[in-house]
């Protein structure tokens, strides 16, 4: 269902997979539909993940697309393949799925190392962390579906606190010192 899922900008890979010395070729245009071919010189043997196909949700929480296999054909049917058809289904994120992150720079675009980020909730919960030796932070299992202010806690800068809205991971929440 096209509503639900589209294809991603590469939407099949075959790194790490029993087809990856075999080249492939994908066709994304149909909405809904996404036709792939791998082929090589030698039959495929071994058992493993044949193909990665990549896909963006872009339903709502609850939503669901069928997938659907037509005409799969692995070594010309020798030996029989069986293909099952599955669904997807949007679910809400989890806390420990959810992630904020960024960085904290100077005015001219530099990390600013072992610095404190802080963020906070409308529910007055509050959490800090510092910033790495590049000025990268992360706050790990952020609960979604709420609001969050993100300050940096440095009297030697000027930062503006930004609100973010959580309902997927977040990152490059990135905070510029003020000039």
């Amino acid at each position: 269902d096209p509503s639900v899922l589209v294809v991603t900008a590469d939407p099949a890979t075959t790194a790490g997979t029993i087809s990856s010395e075999m080249a492939f070729a994908v066709n994304p245009f149909t909405p809904g539909i996404l036709r792939v071919a791998v082929y090589g010189a030698y039959p495929l043997s071994g058992q493993g993940v044949l193909l990665n196909l990549h896909f963006h949700t872009i339903g709502s929480i609850g939503s669901s697309s069928a997938l659907t296999w037509q005409e799969v054909l692995v070594n010309e049917g020798n030996p029989a393949n069986v293909a099952t058809n599955g669904r997807i289904t949007i679910a809400a994120p989890t806390l420990n799925e959810v992630t904020i992150s960024g960085y904290v720079r100077n005015a001219g675009g530099d990390g600013i190392p072992f610095t404190h980020v802080i963020l906070s909730s409308s529910g007055h919960n509050r959490s800090a962390v510092r910033t790495d030796a590049e000025g990268h932070y992360i706050f790990n299992n952020v609960n979604p579906g709420q609001a969050y202010t993100v300050a940096v806690g440095r009297r030697l800068y000027g930062f503006t606190p930004m609100i973010v809205n959580v309902t997927n991971s977040l990152s490059n929440v990135d905070l510029i010192a003020r000039p």
